[in-house]
C-alpha cells in the first residue's frame, strides 16, 4: 500500500474535477488526498478537520480523507508540511520526507496535486506511482484564475481584492511564486523580466509555460500520461477509458454529467498578448513543445 496514483496540473486545469470523480468511484477503498502541498492544509490538520478552508473555492469536502489517516501520521504530516508559507520554495529533501509519510500508509493513496510540476520526475522515482498530468488552454486558465480570485470571491472579498490588486494581484494562485520557479529553470526569462509589464498576465505566462513544460518532460520520461482538459469536454467516455487503462485502476472511472461539446471562446486580444509575452520571455521552444502534445491528443486551442 502506498502512493499509487498522482494527478497533477496547473491551477484551474481540471484536476479537482478528476479528484472528485476518483473520490466517488473508489467508495472509500482509496485515500484520495486533495492538494497535500496546499498552504492551508496545516490549519485543517491542526484543528482536526474543524477548519472549513478546504470548502472556500469548490464547496466540496476536499480534505475529508485526511481525517482517515491515523492521528500519529497526521501529526507527522503537520510537522513536516513543506509549504506553510505558500512560497513553493521547498527543497527536495523536505518534499521527500513529507511524501514518505503518505507513502508509508496502509491504504492505497491517490494524490491530486497542483504543485509538483518541477518535482515530478523525483516523485515518480520515489513512489513508483502512475502519473497523469492535465494541461488546459492557457487563456481559459488565465480567465478562470482571474474569475476565481475576483468574481467568485463574493461581493465584499471580491471588492477588497480589487482594491489590493496593484499590490497582491500577481500572487493570485501563487502565480508570482511559480514565475520565480520558472526563472530558476529557464534563465533566459530573468533578463527579459527585468523590464516586464506589470499585471497578472505577464507573471502568468512564464509561470504556466514553465510549470507545464517541466511537468510534461518529466511525465514522458517516466512513461506517464499527459491529457488535455478539452478532451474531457469533447469525448468524456474515451477520456475516462484512456485514464483507466493508463492508471490500471480496478474501480470504474466515469465522467457523467460532462457536456460532449466544448464552448468555443477565442479571447483574441488575450491570445495576442499571450504570444507577445511568451516571445518576450524567450519561451517559444517550450510553448511549441506543449502545443505538440496538444496536437498529438487531437485537440485544437
Amino acid at each position: 500500500m502506498a502512493i499509487r496514483w498522482i494527478i497533477n496540473g496547473y491551477f484551474r486545469s481540471g484536476t479537482t474535477f478528476l479528484w472528485d470523480r476518483f473520490h466517488r468511484a473508489t467508495k472509500g477503498d482509496v485515500l484520495c488526498l486533495y492538494e497535500p502541498l496546499h498552504p492551508d492544509l496545516h490549519v485543517f490538520l491542526e484543528n482536526d478537520g474543524q477548519d472549513k478552508s478546504g470548502r472556500r473555492l469548490h464547496h466540496l469536502d476536499l480534505w475529508s480523507d485526511y481525517l482517515r489517516i491515523p492521528p500519529g501520521k497526521r501529526q507527522q504530516l503537520l510537522k513536516c508540511h513543506p509549504n506553510r508559507s505558500g512560497n513553493c520554495n521547498w527543497s527536495w529533501r523536505e518534499l521527500a520526507d513529507y511524501l514518505e509519510i503518505l507513502h508509508s500508509l496502509d491504504k492505497d493513496v491517490l494524490i491530486q496535486a497542483n504543485r509538483l510540476h518541477y518535482d515530478l520526475i523525483n516523485v515518480i522515482e520515489l513512489t513508483g506511482a502512475r502519473v497523469v498530468h492535465l494541461v488546459r488552454n492557457p487563456v481559459d486558465v488565465f480567465h478562470s484564475i482571474r474569475n476565481a480570485y475576483f468574481t467568485n470571491a463574493g461581493q465584499f472579498r471580491g471588492f477588497a481584492r480589487r482594491l489590493a490588486y496593484p499590490f497582491r494581484g500577481n500572487h493570485a494562485f501563487e502565480t508570482v511564486h511559480w514565475m520565480n520557479r520558472a526563472i530558476n529553470v529557464f534563465p533566459q526569462i530573468s533578463t527579459a523580466l527585468k523590464n516586464r509589464p506589470k499585471g497578472l498576465l505577464p507573471c502568468f505566462v512564464p509561470a504556466w509555460i514553465g510549470a507545464n513544460h517541466s511537468a510534461i518532460q518529466s511525465v514522458y520520461s517516466q512513461r506517464g500520461m499527459v491529457c488535455v482538459y478539452e478532451e474531457l469536454l469533447l469525448n468524456p467516455v474515451k477520456f475516462a477509458e484512456d485514464l483507466q487503462r493508463h492508471l490500471g485502476t480496478l474501480f470504474p472511472i466515469t465522467m457523467e454529467g460532462v457536456s460532449r461539446t466544448s464552448e468555443k471562446r477565442k479571447y483574441s486580444e488575450d491570445w495576442r498578448r499571450f504570444h507577445t509575452l511568451l516571445e518576450f520571455c524567450g519561451l517559444e521552444y517550450e510553448w511549441s513543445a506543449i502545443k505538440d502534445v496538444v496536437e498529438a491528443r487531437k485537440v485544437e486551442w
